[in-house]
C-alpha cells in the first residue's frame, strides 16, 4: 500500500473518494470538503492509501489555528486537557466522523489501511507539534481505532435514534393516533390539490439550483 499526501481536494477523483465515503454521509463527501477546503481557520491535508493504483483509504486532517466552533474545541469538550493545536482526523463538521476505509477491503487489508492513515496523522501532528484527534466517530470506529491506536476512546455524549415502524410512508401513518392520522391526510390532500411536485434527487443534481 503507499501513502500519500495532498494539499487539493481536486487531484483526487470524486468518484474514488466518494466510494468510500458512502456510508458516512454529506460531511465527508468529496463535494462537501472540496468546499470547506478554503475555510482560513484550519489548514488541510489529505492523507490517501492506495493499493493496486486504487483508492483503499482517506482521511482530511485538518491543522486547526482557531476553531471558532466550541463543539469541535479539544480542550473545552474533553476534561482535563489543557489548551494545545489540534490536529483534527476526520470531518471537521457535521458531527459523524469516520476513516473512509474501501468496503471490499478484508480484515487484514482494512487495518493495514488503517495504520497507514493513523501514521500520516501521527506524523504530521508531530511536525507541527499538534494533538490529534478523530472526533464524533461512531461506536464502530471508535472500537476500531482504539484497537488499533492503543489507546481507550472518550465519551464526549450520547446520540438517540428513533425507529420508524415499517418500510413506506403508509406505514409511518397507520401508526400515529387518529387525529394526527386526519391531520396529515388533510396535508396531503392540499398540497396534490396546489399542484405541488415532489422529486428525489442526488445533491449533485440540485445543488447548483439550490
Amino acid at each position: 500500500m503507499i501513502l500519500t499526501l495532498l494539499d487539493d481536494l481536486a487531484e483526487v477523483s470524486a468518484a474514488e473518494w466518494d466510494v468510500l465515503a458512502a456510508s458516512t454521509g454529506l460531511y465527508l463527501s468529496h463535494r462537501w470538503l472540496a468546499a470547506q477546503q478554503p475555510d482560513p481557520t484550519a489548514r488541510v491535508r489529505y492523507a490517501l492509501v492506495h493499493d493496486g493504483g486504487h483508492l483503499v483509504a482517506a482521511a482530511p486532517l485538518y491543522l486547526i489555528d482557531t476553531e471558532p466552533n466550541a463543539l469541535y474545541r479539544v480542550q473545552d469538550l474533553v476534561p482535563g486537557r489543557t489548551p494545545a493545536r489540534t490536529l483534527l482526523a476526520g470531518a471537521r463538521r457535521g458531527y459523524l466522523n469516520a476513516p473512509l476505509l474501501h468496503p471490499r477491503l478484508t480484515p487484514g487489508r482494512r487495518r493495514e489501511a488503517l495504520n497507514s492513515l493513523l501514521t500520516a496523522t501521527a506524523s504530521l501532528a508531530e511536525a507541527h507539534r499538534a494533538q490529534s484527534w478523530w472526533l464524533y466517530v461512531t461506536d464502530s470506529a471508535a472500537a476500531e481505532l482504539a484497537d488499533a491506536c492503543g489507546t481507550e476512546p472518550v465519551r464526549l455524549a450520547d446520540d438517540a435514534r428513533i425507529p420508524l415502524p415499517g418500510g413506506t410512508f403508509d406505514d409511518y401513518l397507520a401508526a400515529l393516533p387518529s387525529k394526527r392520522r386526519v391531520a396529515v391526510r388533510r396535508e396531503r390532500r392540499a398540497f396534490a390539490e396546489a399542484g405541488y411536485e415532489v422529486r428525489t434527487l442526488r445533491l449533485s443534481e440540485c445543488a447548483d439550483t439550490a
